[in-house]
């Protein structure tokens, strides 16, 4: 499996990575660690529940897959040719409460991510939201067979999101894509738009405007990490910055565990999660027993893929590795802690793919206005990157959201304390958007074009 023989690929790394900078000495007796129960608040993890993946063609069994609010619909394999094999195609259909309101696709990142059967905090129940998951993964699990590699593109997802619009026959409704799926709402909405069925708008969090050069997609957890690393007090500094990882975690776990809460920014009730954990590390502090193994358990693990579905990672291989950079370790995780420092490890999870296809929003134009919602402190897809789609967006109205101190999540999490009024803004065409973001706690910045 891929996941295996990344893993083993990680291992290899590290090994490798230690013996470049001195080999670390056994590990020491544990540091004692105590933790309020606050730290239940600031330490979630950017995992998404997934299920196990089915036998090849076999209908996928997990729960989510066979609730009422299912429809499946039947595609084409390529829908760029008029002889096209066809598959299953299943989507969810959530209500909101509100049925006079748009109807919001929803696009997970990844690629591989998927949306069928999760609650999202990021969009008020008022809406009706269509969960999707990507051909090849989820609740749409296909063999090699039936959803080929070289089906497995960035349009051909696009395409089958105008399937939806279609079938549904939706004539309000917004296109909302997080991360990698910021890529699939451009495209889907220049087909959609081709097809005279345009979205009302699209809505892009965590932008992807082209494909990565080199390696510059680690550059932005390197930078945001030292700059984390550099509010925390001297003892907790000094404890991160051991020979020995903290906590009887390797430096592949603590690699990962960074690597996932840089991601989320600031919380504008709780500060920065990640630097308010970290704190915990000072030798000493006593927030009650019981807690004090909570931040360990956390780190655990954090760098293993064994529950990550392979039809997921092969998901992921064919169109990152093809699309948006070739320049990773893993799916998991692209980082060791070594001395304090994220050190990569070696980048050949695209060893055997290369990134032929790289994507550049400035080749796919949209008509309609776009909603941006970029965080300052972005690791994966720095504020360049929605920049880059924005200025290109030419014949669109657009609005550009950037969130200080915001992460990777910078509508969802960041601007959680004015969410509601931020999507009352979207609704009516930004006209109160400004008002709306001027009750975030965060003072996000409005840019109108």
């Amino acid at each position: 499996m891929v996941g295996e023989g990344v893993n083993v690929a990680r291992r290899r790394g590290q090994r490798a990575v230690l013996r470049q900078i001195d080999c670390v000495p056994p590990m020491s007796k544990s540091l004692r660690l105590t933790v309020s129960v606050s730290v239940l608040v600031i330490l979630p993890m950017l995992r998404v529940s997934l299920h196990a993946a089915p036998l090849p063609s076999q209908t996928p069994q997990g729960p989510e897959c066979v609730i009422h609010e299912i429809h499946k619909i039947t595609l084409p394999v390529y829908s760029d040719r008029p002889q096209s094999p066809h598959f299953q195609y299943s989507f969810q259909v959530q209500p909101g409460s509100d049925p006079s309101l748009p109807m919001i696709i929803y696009l997970p990142g990844g690629p591989g991510e998927t949306s069928i059967g999760r609650s999202l905090s990021k969009i008020p129940k008022t809406f009706t939201v269509i969960h999707t998951d990507p051909r090849g993964a989820g609740c749409n699990t296909a063999s090699e067979q039936e959803i080929p590699d070289n089906a497995l593109t960035s349009e051909y997802l696009a395409a089958d999101i105008l399937g939806i619009v279609q079938e549904l026959q939706l004539k309000d409704y917004l296109i909302f894509g997080v991360s990698y799926g910021s890529v699939v709402a451009t495209l889907a909405a220049k087909v959609a738009e081709d097809a005279r069925l345009p979205p009302r708008s699209i809505i892009l969090e965590g932008t992807v405007g082209r494909a990565f050069h080199g390696t510059e997609i680690l550059q932005g957890y390197i930078d945001q990490w030292r700059m984390a690393r550099s509010q925390l007090s001297r003892i907790a500094r000094s404890e991160i910055n051991s020979r020995v990882p903290p906590l009887k975690r390797d430096g592949l776990d603590w690699g990962a565990w960074i690597q996932g809460q840089l991601l989320l920014g600031v919380d504008p009730a709780n500060g920065n999660p990640l630097v308010n954990s970290l704190e915990y590390l000072a030798p000493g502090v006593n927030f009650g027993s019981g807690f004090e193994q909570l931040l360990a358990l956390s780190v655990y693990g954090a760098s293993s893929i064994k529950k990550i579905p392979s039809s997921q990672i092969r998901v992921h291989r064919q169109i990152a590795c093809r699309e948006i950079t070739d320049s990773m370790a893993g799916y998991q995780s692209d980082f060791t802690l070594v001395r304090g420092e994220l050190v990569p490890l070696p980048l050949d999870y695209c060893s055997d793919i290369k990134l032929t296809r790289p994507y550049d929003s400035a080749r796919t134009r949209v008509s309609v206005p776009i909603f941006y919602f970029a965080g300052e402190n972005d690791p994966a897809t720095p504020v360049g990157q929605a920049k880059y789609h924005f200025e290109n967006q030419t014949a669109a109205r657009r609005f550009f959201v950037k969130v200080p101190r915001g992460g990777h999540d910078a509508l969802g999490a960041n601007l959680s304390d004015c969410i509601d009024w931020i999507w009352r803004g979207i609704i009516d065409d930004g006209a109160s958007l400004s008002a709306a973001l001027a009750k975030c706690k965060l003072r996000p910045t409005l840019e109108v074009r």
